[in-house]
């Protein structure tokens, strides 16, 4: 085995447990209205989206998904204003290959969310209290035929964040928000997709080489 193969399979040990899993964050922080226009409803205008681009990443091995409601000011009512009630609300979020996983549909009833929320597999169950305490909480809910913007008429159970895994993440995928009562709406201040995924080969040659010249430097 020549001297460069050895050293850089030495450097694969060495970087192991980076070349395994690398985490990609990718965040938006536009403010978004929810529903869109109006207090919400079974139509066009009680949709609203945000997207996420990823890059440099691969196969995902574990997803969550991190939402912002209310906690900074917004540029239409010049003041952060949390959703009132979290029953109305519907959330799908779409990876670049079309894998659907319904976060939330209908929970929390009349809840307040306000705050700092995650959707991760193992999470909290959603219950339905006066106001939701921010945390990390499961997926929960349906969607009854429900109008998810392009998706158009959808019916899908919860599911978990799981159902990501092994596919590539790099693409945009799509946050689908969805009032579908009328009364009350309010802000989702930003999101972010936290995903852990086996890097693109691109980014594992390049990881070998260089701990493969560490350890050229080393050996003089």
């Amino acid at each position: 085995m020549n001297t460069i193969l050895k050293m850089a399979l030495a450097a694969s040990v060495l970087a192991g447990a980076t070349m395994a899993s690398a985490v990609v964050y990718n965040s938006n922080e536009t403010n978004v209205r929810v529903p869109a226009t109006g207090t919400g409803g079974t139509t066009a205008a009680s949709y609203s989206s945000m997207t996420f681009t990823v890059t440099g990443s691969g196969p995902i091995t574990s997803i969550s998904f991190t939402m912002d409601w209310g906690t900074r000011e917004d540029t239409v009512d010049s003041a952060g204003k949390e959703h009132t009630f979290s029953g109305d609300l519907d959330m799908m979020l779409v990876a670049p290959d079309g894998t659907r996983v319904v976060l939330m549909s209908d929970q929390g009833g009349g809840g307040d969310l306000n705050g700092i929320y995650t959707i991760a597999d193992g999470g909290a169950v959603w219950g339905a209290t006066a106001n939701l305490a921010p945390g990390t909480y499961a997926t929960a809910g349906s969607l009854v035929a429900e109008m998810m913007g392009p998706l158009g008429s959808t019916t899908q159970a919860a599911g978990t964040m799981s159902a990501f895994n092994g596919i590539n993440a790099n693409g945009v995928w799509t946050l689908h928000i969805q009032d579908d009562a009328s009364g009350d709406f309010g802000y989702m201040n930003g999101a972010s997709l936290n995903i852990e995924a086996v890097p693109e080969p691109a980014t594992m040659t390049a990881l070998a080489l260089g701990a493969a010249a560490m350890l050229r430097r080393r050996r003089k």
